[in-house]
């Protein structure tokens, strides 16, 4: 199983993808592209 490390509120953590789409579902994890002509999301914003 892949295995990943996101950054959330300053805090680095392991988690595997399944972990990661039952805590962020239902939104997906992938970048949509259609995203970027709206406002970042709360996972692509730049400090």
């Amino acid at each position: 199983m892949d295995r990943v490390v996101v950054t959330v509120n300053d805090q680095t953590r392991a988690a595997t993808k399944d972990e990661l789409e039952m805590a962020f579902s239902p939104r997906k994890i992938q970048p949509d592209s259609r995203s970027r002509s709206g406002p970042p999301g709360p996972y692509y914003q730049q400090p």
